[in-house]
């Protein structure tokens, strides 16, 4: 109880002093509940869908204005996307973010937004998404399938396995093959292609895998409590080897998928220099 206090405590005091705290205060819960008081969910999002987009440019020798302009276009569909997908994580995980400290004070387990509620909001931000897709070619609505239906079944994924961060991972590379595909590449095309992805979706997947390790080690005590799956609980007591050996597999499988220096530069720098901080921090 008293953990919770604390974080109750912690967020109220870092409320002050962001930016949300110039919103009205009927607002905020719901710029937390899409988890806009950070940028970081978005670009994590986005990212991937940019790593494709280049990698696809390269490929192609496409002009900078294509490249601009779908880059645009899967930002916003990245941020409704995000919106949606964090408001219906959730209203499924309600039930257990209440008995996590760094969770219990999320909207819904507070009871600043109802369940109705956060339904129809989810709603309108899966619509955007989904009206993001017209602009594009249109084989990118049958691609971004998998990155619907894995959002949809991630909330359930700690309650069946220890392995949710891998899920998460798998499902936020795909932006990687959403980018190629709204370039003009079939990612299928040859094997050539094919394997370039793969080592770019590999290295997004650990990445991914890395940030959530981390986020989920610190919950472990309240997890294991609580009886939630996840990578920290089955690994606790060799997180940090294993993160380490991630992050290796995180910077070494982009390097073969890039034949340019700038990607090369896009694809590792930003993310390697983060988790090879996060890490060292873990105990």
């Amino acid at each position: 109880m008293a953990s919770k206090e604390r974080t109750v405590e912690n967020v109220s005091k870092s409320r002050s002093r962001n930016w949300i705290s110039y919103l009205p205060s009927s607002l905020v819960p719901y710029i937390e509940l899409a988890r806009l008081v950070s940028p970081a969910p978005v670009f994590l999002i986005y990212f991937p869908h940019l790593f494709g987009t280049l990698h696809a440019a390269s490929l192609r020798g496409s002009d900078y204005s294509h490249v601009l302009n779908t880059n645009l276009i899967l930002f916003l569909g990245s941020f409704f996307y995000s919106n949606a997908a964090h408001i219906w994580n959730d209203l499924i995980d309600a039930p257990l973010d209440r008995l996590v400290a760094r969770t219990a004070y999320r909207p819904i387990p507070r009871g600043a937004v109802s369940k109705p509620v956060a339904m129809i909001f989810a709603a309108t931000q899966s619509l955007a998404a989904a009206a993001c897709l017209l602009p594009i070619p249109p084989a990118c609505a049958m691609f971004a399938l998998p990155a619907v239906i894995g959002a949809g079944m991630y909330p359930f994924a700690k309650r069946v396995t220890h392995y949710p961060q891998v899920m998460l991972g798998l499902i936020l590379a795909w932006g990687i093959v959403m980018g190629e595909v709204a370039m003009g590449v079939n990612p299928f095309e040859t094997t050539k292609i094919t394997a370039s992805i793969g080592c770019l979706f590999l290295g997004s997947t650990m990445w991914t895998v890395i940030y959530d390790f981390i986020y989920a080690h610190q919950d472990l005590d309240d997890d294991i409590k609580a009886g939630i799956k996840s990578m920290a609980v089955i690994y606790h007591q060799s997180a940090k080897r294993l993160l380490w050996i991630f992050l290796r597999m995180q910077v070494g499988r982009p390097t073969l998928a890039v034949g340019v220096p700038t990607l090369t530069f896009c694809a590792r720098l930003p993310a390697a220099l983060p988790s090879h901080f996060k890490i060292s921090m873990v105990r």
